[in-house]
This record gives structure tokens, sequence and C-alpha cells, in this order.
């Protein structure tokens, strides 16, 4: 019996190896060749693999093996120029078993002169033929093929004719054949005689000889995140990322490089949902605990409610927090911002609720049978606004800075509502899934689709008008994509369980292209089509709009060059006392805006400043108007000759203020408080009309005094305006993309505003910032200075007697936005109110310091005693009137301090 056991056993374990020898893992799918930048390949994951193995081969060579990559991406830095490549890639397992080839993929870094061809303005030329044959002829020897046989010679002054590039197709398709791969598809259908020659029609060529993806800017990739147990939910809150998980909440001040479980306090650890408020405070809703809450970026957690048990799905709005049941169907509550108990605010709204979301104005609940609600109220009443959706089983709901409204279905793709929910139209142009379990609107822009069955996420830049597939990286296996943020430097995805990280979608808003960067080169200067095209290829990645600043030589086609490289584009009139240039610049703005090539009509850039009347400037602005109708037309000043002249806002559909705050001699780590104020002093005056931030910038060298010009204040400055823009929903232009020589008459800081230097090199240092990396909040005050503990204040100076300088002082443990420095002053036998009676309290900064002027009246510098109190933001504190007892504020003070000079 033992021997006949031992046979058994030992038959079995032959027969287990003899699987795991012969059994290959899958080969890799989804392989991509991108040769825009270098070459890089990218391929789906496999769950099987412990590594990969790329093989090449260029023209009468073999494959070889030139990489064992461990993740799903690998970038070829061997190959060499305008030389073809094959490429295919193998899965290797643990047990150093290779799979089956991948298919092939063709990829040569070659350059093509107008690359790419602008439509309507670069023309197709003789030498887009002859360089295409090139290529073409190159990949056929690298298929073994002959060279194309070619019916007529490309020469200079010949005719590009549909039969070149129908004979340039076919020869290609030949060597893609010879090759093992597809052919190529096009857009356009060419009949000789008949069809005329596009833009499209020479860039899909290139992308299919030369192997680029043809996908739109920004397409992520995914690798996978080390360091966290199964992810259920994911939040991005400044400076941190969080992970909900079963085990409890993970917190990331790295971007997701390292994390830490921050659960002290927390007695469910079951985290199914995270959300924060606007002051900072973190709710994580658990599975069967409630909601729970935390004051200090998760180190303590406390209950805040056990209603609902299950709150899988957490909204903050200024009334509080709404909370959703979709395990149980319990409902939707309101957790009051007071701190009160829960109340229910699901009644009107039937069946299981999968997601909640808010606009400016409503809130909206989505469902799992009966659609989608909309709320007015806060929750006490609800309609149903499903409207025009095909189904009632709603995954997700996110709204974009814009509050347009999308919706997930788990059958029926992806809605959009432009109107607040009242009517709904099917955006699917390229959503090849119709199973959307999430979505995530991205500040940029940028709208992110994650699949529920098939682990593929698409994008899209234009509200859904067209989808480009962005899953790149994902495990093929997974199945689902439950979760998607994003912080501007990375974006996140949870595909079963698992959390991804890409590189982020970050863009600026828009940057002010002033493209004079030659050495003789100043305004006036006439630049080519290809100069311009290649300079603002320069910014294209990081922008998703161009100003410039003239409509004559040669800057009217920046539009059309704008649009041809996908970036949106503000055209400028340049506005003097020279009648007819202003003649010249308004007629071709026009006929810009006509031919929709302005996205943005602006008539003006600090024509104030420079002289010009305001009749003059409102007398253009109207001129444009009629000639556009029904487009708003913009006015770009700066925003203190804005303040000063009420009638040109009033004339301008949109306002456009100039904020610089190194102008203003503020150093660069108070430099957004001063853009904040500037910025709300002009909201308030526009009187509800849409502000945009035309130029604020730092010059990265020079003199200026108190506003230290350096490129390390000039990277601070950009890393601290664009967080905050980001985290306030400002729309702003950057000034500027270039440092440009001519701009000597601005001293010595007049040479260096630029992002970019004069050869189009980023600045040394900027490639954090320009890839979004962001900074703390240091301008709403809702940030604890110090960390946990008693409220305090203190003087940092006190002036000698008989001086007239400020009162500085520091406050700890509190909130700045929460509280206020009430000071007062004993002089001539009693206490004094500072700085005055209208103004009885003084702002805390979010650093926690503070500055009071003790000397607005006759006597005042020679006050013998001062004393500050820390109070509430909402108190009015007792005037000090000359009393000679000290205003009573007793209950009402934090913390206190007395001098006595």
């Amino acid at each position: 019996m033992k021997i006949v056991l031992k046979t058994i056993s030992l038959a079995v374990a032959l027969s287990v190896a003899a699987i795991q020898a012969t059994a290959a893992p899958p080969a890799p799918t989804g392989l991509t060749a991108d040769s825009s930048n270098g070459i890089v390949l990218t391929w789906n994951a496999v769950a099987e693999a412990d590594h990969y193995e790329v093989v090449r081969r260029a023209a009468g060579g073999s494959y070889a093996t030139i990489a064992m990559p461990a993740a799903n991406r690998f970038a070829d830095g061997t190959a060499s120029l305008n030389i073809p490549y094959a490429y295919k890639v193998r899965t290797i397992d643990a047990m150093s078993t290779a799979s089956s080839d991948s298919d092939v993929v063709i990829a040569m870094s070659a350059s093509f002169s107008d690359d790419p061809p602008v439509p309507s303005l670069t023309a197709i030329k003789v030498a887009h033929v002859t360089q295409l044959r090139t290529s073409i002829d190159q990949l056929r020897d690298l298929a073994g093929l002959a060279p194309a046989s070619w019916s007529s010679t490309a020469t200079s002054g010949s005719t590009v004719k549909a039969s070149h590039l129908t004979e340039m197709r076919t020869a290609l398709d030949g060597a893609r054949s010879g090759l093992s791969m597809p052919a190529a598809s096009y857009t356009n259908t060419l009949t000789a005689g008949l069809t005329p020659i596009r833009a499209i029609d020479i860039v899909e060529l290139r992308d299919r000889a030369v192997g680029r993806r043809g996908s739109a800017p920004g397409d992520p990739f995914w690798s996978p995140v080390a360091g966290l147990p199964a992810v259920q939910s994911i939040l991005t809150a400044l400076p941190n990322v969080f992970a909900g998980t079963a085990s409890g909440v993970y917190r990331s001040a790295n971007g997701g490089d390292s994390w830490i479980a921050v659960n002290t306090g927390l007695t469910n650890t079951n985290v199914k949902s995270l959300a924060v408020a606007a002051d900072g405070t973190l709710f994580a809703g658990t599975a069967g605990g409630g909601v729970f809450q935390s004051l200090n970026n998760g180190d303590m957690w406390t209950l805040r409610s056990v209603t609902p048990a299950n709150a899988t799905t957490l909204l903050t709005t200024a009334a509080g927090v709404f909370a959703a049941d979709g395990t149980n169907c319990s409902g939707i509550f309101l957790l009051p911002a007071d701190g009160s108990a829960a109340v229910s605010r699901g009644s009107g709204v039937s069946g299981c609720p999968t997601a909640l979301a808010a606009t400016s104005t409503n809130i909206f609940a989505a469902t799992a049978t009966t659609g989608i609600y909309r709320s007015a109220n806060n929750g006490q009443s609800w309609d149903n606004i499903t409207g025009a959706i095909t189904t009632t089983n709603i995954h997700a709901l996110t709204v974009d800075r814009d509050n347009h409204i999308f919706a997930a279905t788990h059958d029926a793709g992806v809605w959009r509502s432009t109107d607040e929910g009242t009517t709904w139209a099917r955006i699917q142009n390229g959503l090849t899934p119709s199973d959307i379990r999430t979505l995530n609107a991205e500040y940029d822009g940028d709208l992110l689709a994650g699949s529920e069955t098939s682990a593929t996420i698409f994008r899209t830049s234009d509200n859904g008008t067209s989808w480009n597939a962005a899953g790149a990286g994902l495990p093929a296996a997974a199945q689902a994509v439950t979760a998607l943020g994003e912080n501007g430097r990375y974006r996140f995805a949870v595909a079963d369980g698992r959390l991804y990280r890409s590189a982020g979608g970050f863009r600026m808003y828009g940057i002010d292209f002033g493209p004079y960067i030659g050495a003789n080169e100043a305004p006036g200067t006439v630049l080519t089509d290809d100069q311009l095209v290649a300079r603002m290829k320069s910014v294209q990645p990081y922008t998703k709009w161009i100003r410039n600043f003239s409509m004559v030589n040669g800057l009217e086609k920046c539009g059309r060059i704008a649009h041809a490289l996908g970036l949106k584009a503000a055209l400028n009139a340049y506005i003097t006392t020279d009648a007819a240039a202003n003649q010249r610049e308004m007629d071709n703005l026009v006929a810009a805006a006509l031919n929709g090539e302005a996205d943005l009509i602006i008539i003006g850039s600090e024509a104030l400043h420079i002289g010009v009347p305001e009749s003059t400037l409102i007398a253009a602005i109207n001129s444009v108007k009629q000639r556009v109708p029904g487009r708003q037309v913009a006015t770009a000043e700066i925003y203190g000759d804005l303040l000063n002249h009420p009638n040109v806002i009033a004339a301008a559909d949109i306002i456009m203020p100039n904020i610089y705050p190194f102008w203003e001699s503020v150093a660069v780590d108070k430099a957004i408080l001063r853009m904040q104020s500037a910025r709300q002093q002009i909201v308030g005056a526009a009187g509800g009309k849409p502000v945009i931030i035309s130029e604020t910038g730092w010059p990265s060298d020079g003199t200026h005094a108190v506003s230290v010009p350096s490129l390390a204040n000039a990277i601070f400055y950009f890393q601290d305006f664009q967080s905050w823009a980001r985290a306030n929903r400002v729309d702003a232009f950057y000034f500027a993309a270039f440092d440009e020589p001519w701009k000597s008459g601005e001293g010595d800081v007049g040479t260096h505003w630029g992002v970019w230097q004069s050869n189009q090199q980023l600045k040394s240092g900027f490639d954090a910032a320009i890839a979004g990396e962001r900074m703390i909040d240091n301008w709403s005050g809702t940030q604890v200075v110090g960390g946990p503990g008693a409220p305090q204040i203190s003087f940092t100076s006190v002036p000698p007697i008989g001086s007239t300088a400020d009162l500085h002082g520091q406050v700890s443990h509190v909130a700045p936005a929460s509280y206020r420095v009430a000071v007062y002053i004993y002089v001539g036998g009693g206490w004094w109110t500072k700085p005055t009676f209208a103004n009885p309290t003084t702002s805390i900064d979010p650093d926690g310091t503070w500055i009071c002027d003790i000397t607005t009246g006759g006597n005042d510098p020679n006050a013998t005693k001062i004393h500050a109190f820390l109070i509430a933001s909402d108190y009015t504190p007792p005037q000090g009137n000359g009393s000679p007892s000290l205003p009573d504020l007793t209950g009402h003070e934090f913390a206190e301090v007395e001098v006595t000079r």
C-alpha cells in the first residue's frame, strides 16, 4: 500500500511538474508604440507576469532581446534616429516560462517639416510627399520588401495629388502586411481629381509610418501603487492623498510613494467613502459604524453620527455632510454643519442611492433603480429628473467647474446636462463600453470614465464630444474600475481593489504667449508660420489656452495654429491712440472670430495704462460687439485702472484684470494673499460678470526691493498661484510663456518673466511645478497653525513708545480664518480700540501672523499699554472709547496678551 501511494504521489508530482513546465502565461495584449518623443512601448499588464521580455529587430536583422522590464512599459533609449524597428513583447512568469509573442508594432523616431500641418494655414508641399515616401520605403525594407514604385517624381513646383497619397497608403499597407500587421485605416477616402488633400491625410500617414499612437495629448499610463490593502475609496485633499480600505484609512503626503495608517479613534475600520469639507475637516463613511470626522488630517477620528450606519457615499456642502446608504438602502441623511444630530433628507427619493453630487445651487442623488433626483432645498424635497436618460440604473455622478453634470449608467454609457439636470444628452462618441461604473471631472477640464466590467478608462477633453481610450497599464484581467481621483500632479484609479497612479492631467488654464524670443525680434517683427507653430508646440502640453497680444504682423494666425494643436485661443486686439492701427487690429480679430478661430475676444491690453482715453477703449469694445453679435467681448487691464474706470467694466462682458503682487512690492510668501484680495475687489466691482485673470507672474532674475526676483521665488510663486487657482476655481492666464529679450524697458527684470527660457527650454527646477506639484494651502486660513493645543496669542514686534510703527503678533493652535484679533491701547488715561472704530478687529494671515496699525490718532504713539484678544471671527467686540477700564470680553476671548511700554 505504501508503495502504491508513493507511486501515485510521484505520478501526481510528475503530472503537476509537467503542467508547470508546459503551461505558458498569456501573451501581452494592447501593445502600442509612441514615437512622438523617443520610442515608448506600452501594453496591458498580465497578472501572471514576473517580468516581460522586449524584442526588437531592424532591417536585415532578426529579433533580439533588448530589455526585461518589470513594468508594462519600456522606453527604448538605444533606438537610432530615422531607423524603423519592429517590436514584440513576451510575458515571463515566476517559473521563467515565456508566453507566445504579442502582436507586432513598428516605430521610428523621425522628424518631418511642418509637424503638425495646420489646417487652412499649412500648404501641402512636395516635401511632405518625399519625406513620407522615404519613411515608407524604410519600413518596406524592414519588412524585407523592395522600395515602392512611384508613378511620378515629386519635384519642387509639382502638384500634390490624391494619387500620390493613395500610392503611399498602398505601399505602407504592403509593408505592414509583411510585418504581420493589419492594414491601416484612414479618415478620408481619396478620389483622384475630386478629393482635396487635407492636413489630416498627411498626419495620418505620418502616424502610421513611424508608429505614433495618434491619441490625444495627456492620455495617462497607469502603474500600480504599493503599500495598501484592498482600496474601496480614494480622496485627494491638499496636500495629502487618502485611501479608504476595509482596514481603515491610509494617508500619503507624497502622492502615493508611501503610506501610513491613520485609524486612531476609528471604531469601525471598514471605510467605504471619504470626503473633505471646505475647512479641511475629513469625513469617513463606514460599513456598519456610521460617519467619523477628523479635524487634523486623520491623526485623530471621532464619531460624527451613527446614522446612517452604512455610509457608502458622502457629499460635503455648506449645509453639512450628506451621507447615503447604498448597502441597506436606508436613505439619505444630512449631518448639519453646526454639529447637531443627523436628519433624514431622503424623502421623495425611492430606490437605493448610489451617488451624490452638488452644483452651486442644487443637490443631486442617483439611484440604482429609479434614476436621478434633484433638490433645491438641501434635500427637504426632491424631483426625479431622469428625463431622456434611457436607463434608471445610475452608477455615478460628477460635476465639472462649469456646473455641467455627468451621469454614469449601468448599460447606457455617459450622459451630460448643462442646465442643472433639466435636459440630458448622451455623450458616447468614441466611448466603447456602455457600462460605466465611475466618473471624475478633473479641475483642468478632462473627464475620465471607468468601465464596470472591463477595467478600461476613457478620457474626454471636450465635454464628451469625443473620447480616447486612456487605460494603458491597467491589467487586462481586472474586472472593474471603481474609483477615480486626481490632485494635479497625479491621477489615481482603483481597479479591482488595487490602486493605480499615472502622471497628472495638470495643465494651466492659460499662458500669455509672447513669441518674440529671437535676439533681433520685437513687436512688429513678422514671424513665419513655422516659428509660431514651433513656439506654440513648446507650451502646448502644459496649458489649455494661449492668449496673444496683437492681431497683426502674423499674429492673427495664432487662433488657427492653437486650434490645430488642440488649444483654445484668447485673441487680443492691441488698442493704442493710433486709430488706423486699432482698426487693423480689430478687423483681423473680427475676421478670426467669424472664422471660428477665437474662443475668447479681448479688446485692449493695459490700454488705459498706456494713455488710451476711456472713451476710445469703450468705443472699440462696442464696435467689436456689434460686428460679432452674440459673442462676449472682454478687456484686459491693470486691476487698479479697472477699479478706477467703472464705465469700462460696464462696457465689457468679461473682466480680465492684470494682478502682479510683485509690482506692489509684496514678499513672495505673502503674494497670494495680495492676489486674493485684489481679485475679490474686482469680483465685487464686476457685478456678477465673469472674471478671468489676464496676467500674473514672477520674474526669475533681476533686482526689485522687497519682491525679490529669483528662480526659486519664480517657482514658488508659480506653484503657489496655480495651487490657489485650482483650489478656488480661478481662471487665469500666467505671464509668460518665454523670456523675451526685447523687454529691456522694464529694467533688469523685464527679460526674465518666462516659464521657459528664450531658447524654448523649461527653466531649471520648473519641471515639478509644471507637472502640477501643489503647495500646502497658505491662503485660506483653514489649516490649524502649530497643530493641536490651547489657543495662544503673542506679540512678536512691539514698537517703542513714541514710534508710529505697526504692532506685529502671532497666534497658534487655531485656524486663522475662524478668528480675529481685537487690539486696545491705553493712552491719555483710557483704553481705545485699534485700528479704528470702523475697523475694530484685525485679520490673521494663514500662517498665524497679524499686523495692526496702533497709531491712527494724534497721541497714540505715546500709549503705555497694549492689550490684544484672540476672538471668533463673527464676534464684534465692545468699543474702547477712553474708559479707564479695559473693555470686558469675558466669555469671548480665547487667549489674550498685554505689554507695558
